[in-house]
């Protein structure tokens, strides 16, 4: 299942990662790392470009910030997408911890 919120998402990016994803030919995906895998847009690129989080609140961050969500049943991580190479140097803890704790 893709979440995206209308109107924050890209259009776009939501009918192209769609029609990816549709046009998949395998008998089975149990885990959400595995789908990435299968979409991601380099797979020879040494910076990923899809985020898989196990984290709620992160991924509700990642709605609002209007980006693509993929949900699998069954698998207890989800994935964001588009993502930004400085994404992967934040944590979500940042934004609960005082600057002092979260920005030594």
């Amino acid at each position: 299942m893709l979440l995206y919120i209308d109107g924050l998402a890209d259009p776009d990016h939501v009918q192209h990662l769609s029609r990816m994803i549709q046009s998949l030919r395998i008998d089975a995906i149990y885990d959400i790392n595995t789908l990435v895998q299968y979409i991601h847009p380099s797979p020879f690129s040494a910076i990923p470009q899809i985020l898989t989080s196990m984290r709620p609140d992160l991924i509700a961050s990642k709605l609002v910030d209007g980006k693509v969500i993929g949900v699998l049943d069954g698998s207890p991580h989800v994935f964001s997408t588009p993502t930004s190479f400085f994404e992967f140097f934040s944590s979500p803890d940042d934004h609960y911890q005082t600057w002092m704790v979260s920005f030594p």
